[in-house]
Parts: structure tokens; sequence; C-alpha cells
């Protein structure tokens, strides 16, 4: 089966899942660019994890902690996964944040958790992909990554998993539902 995916510098690519038993996760991916693609993405964890992203991760507590309930020991550069699609995720819509955009309705940076400003750049004009329905994959896909949206087409691959291992319902809506969730995140 053919899925979108994007890759994500770690720790982002494991906080868009929740941690066993439930609790926050990234809802919201920010960008520089939007996409006008709807549906399954795949989620990448880059195979590097750079020294800013580990510097990212020993300054912030919060990230720290949301690391530790995921089982993975943030003191420790290996223990993430990384090189793999660790799972599906749904994007909604996009949104620019704080100003007009002719493509994009604009999304509120006060409108959202502390714990999502945290974890992204909401910086006015940038762009913000909605994501729901977190599933994991019972066992992550090695394979290479690559910058901007890409396609992963190896047979094997089923977008509609049912319950993820961290038992998320994840049970797409129906259209209307998945718009009313875009536009009033």
């Amino acid at each position: 089966m053919r899925v979108k995916c994007l890759t994500l510098t770690n720790p982002w690519g494991v906080l868009m899942f929740p941690p066993p038993g439930g609790g926050p996760h990234k809802e919201y991916e920010t960008r520089g660019w939007g996409v006008s693609y709807r549906g399954p993405l795949g989620i990448h964890a880059a195979k590097g994890y750079p020294t800013w992203a580990r510097a990212f991760v020993e300054d912030n507590a919060l990230t720290s902690r949301a690391l530790s309930v995921r089982g993975y020991d943030p003191h420790d550069p290996s223990a993430l996964p990384r090189g793999l699609i660790l799972g599906l995720v749904d994007v909604l819509g996009c949104f620019c944040v704080d100003r007009p955009h002719p493509r994009y309705p604009t999304i509120k940076a006060g409108d959202v958790t502390p714990l999502e400003r945290a974890w992204g750049d909401w910086t006015p004009g940038r762009i913000v992909w909605r994501t729901a329905y977190p599933r994991l994959f019972p066992e992550p896909i090695p394979t290479r990554g690559l910058q901007c949206l890409w396609t992963y087409d190896e047979p094997g691959l089923v977008a509609d998993l049912p319950v993820s291992a961290v038992g998320v319902v994840t049970q797409p809506p129906d259209r209307a539902t998945a718009r009313q969730l875009a536009l009033f995140p």
C-alpha cells in the first residue's frame, strides 16, 4: 500500500503518539509550508538525532517527562527509535498561525495547549498541520526517510490499522466530522 509520510527529528516523531494508557501527544505539526493532502500520514523518525534536538530534550522538563512515560530514557541518545516509520496519524487540515493566509484559515497560538506550543514553532505566519487518530504500528517499519512529504510504497503496510498498541481509538471520522475537527481545533 502507498502512504504519504513525513520524517520528523526526535523527540517530535515519538511525541506524535500518546504514551501507553493514553495521555498528551502532539496533535499539531508546525512547518514553514502546508499541504493540500488530507488522510493517513506515516510518521517517520529521522535516523539522525542532532545536538540541538538533544539540547531541547535536556532543557525541557516536560519533554523529558513525556519521553520517560513513553518508556524512553531522555538522557540516552540511543534510546529513541530512529530510521523507522513509527505509525500513522491522519492529516485533517492546515492553518496559519496568527495571520491571514490566502490558502489556510488562521489559528491562534494562544488557543492551543502550552504543551503544544512547547513542542512546535508557533511563530506568526508558520503553517500548522492538524492531525488526529494516532496509531502506532505493532512493529515500526525500518526505512530511509526524506525531506518534505514523501511516499512509502511497500507491500504489507496497512493504513487502516485498528486500535493501536497504546489503546487509542483510531476509527477515522466521516468527512463532515473531519472538516469540523480541522476547522475548530
